[in-house]
């Protein structure tokens, strides 16, 4: 049964620098001290897939931040390139969500694409707001990326087509493929309605390359030295768009202070798959840090 909506869950419009509003939900107490969560999605998703984490008790002990990218959920779609292409306008949302929600020591906590985010925030702001990063089925850059596991990558053109009925079929296998059991209902339909939300202009100029500083950028292996904070790594054991074990060794690796953890029975939603256990992990790191 899904849980009842936590009635304190608060909505707020915070404007990017370029006028873009985005959404943000927060929910929890504020801490004196600015500490907090900061949840990043991936592409394609919005705020709601966090709500296991949102309308569950993590709430009741941590001051929670979430907010929609901007092309994605109910913040502003822009449909130029030059308003997704830069990693300094992604630095910069991330960088007024923090300020204006006063989150002063948070943890980024980052899924998949959402890693890519914060590590462009990390790139230009540095880690003085940051207590820790907590990367979820994400290379985030540091590590080479191969092509996708399994089929839902191969359906991803579909979602550049002009008909709708091409974005939606596209929509329902790469949903589908995030985790164990597409029919949960807590899952569908609003996984398949954030990736709906998303419209194929807004993929477009989010194709690659990304630019830093005009120069293009394809990796974020460079920053690696620079990661001098608490890192966790979380993967599901039956993540079906990535080699979760192999990609969990690869990042242990490069980051051999990291925690790593894989959840056996989850896919890449691992935070929607295994929320109990990732839920304790992460008030547990949050504690820590």
């Amino acid at each position: 049964m899904a849980p009842e909506p936590c009635r304190s869950v608060r909505y707020s419009t915070v404007p990017a620098a370029d006028g873009v509003p985005l959404n943000v939900v927060e929910v929890g107490s504020p801490s004196p001290s600015g500490a907090g969560v900061l949840l990043i999605h991936g592409s394609n998703q919005n705020h709601i897939c966090w709500q296991r984490q949102i309308e569950g008790q993590l709430a009741e002990h941590l001051h929670i931040v979430a907010l929609d990218l901007r092309g994605h959920g109910n913040s502003g779609k822009p449909w130029t390139r030059d308003s997704y292409d830069r990693t300094e306008i992604w630095a910069d949302d991330i960088h007024r969500v923090l300020k204006a929600t006063g989150l002063k020591r948070a943890v980024l906590v980052a899924w998949s694409f959402g890693g890519w985010i914060a590590m462009h925030y990390l790139r230009h702001f540095g880690l003085g707001q940051v207590a820790g990063l907590v990367l979820v089925a994400s290379r985030a850059g540091l590590i080479p990326m191969p092509p996708p596991k399994g089929g839902s990558g191969s359906a991803m053109g579909g979602f550049l087509a002009g008909y709708h009925s091409d974005n939606l079929a596209a929509a329902r296998s790469f949903t589908d493929g995030l985790v164990v059991d597409a029919t949960d209902p807590d899952w569908q339909p609003a996984a398949l309605t954030a990736a709906l939300c998303v419209p194929p202009y807004v993929r477009e100029a989010m194709r690659p390359p990304m630019l830093s500083e005009g120069q293009p950028l394809t990796t974020n292996a460079d920053l690696l030295a620079r990661l001098d904070l608490p890192i966790q790594l979380v993967f599901g054991g039956q993540d079906s768009l990535m080699d979760s074990l192999a990609v969990a060794a690869e990042l242990a690796a490069v980051l051999p202070e990291a925690e790593s953890r894989v959840h056996p029975d989850a896919g890449h939603a691992v935070f929607f798959d295994a929320a109990q256990d990732f839920n304790n992990d992460l008030l547990r790191f949050v504690r820590a840090n």
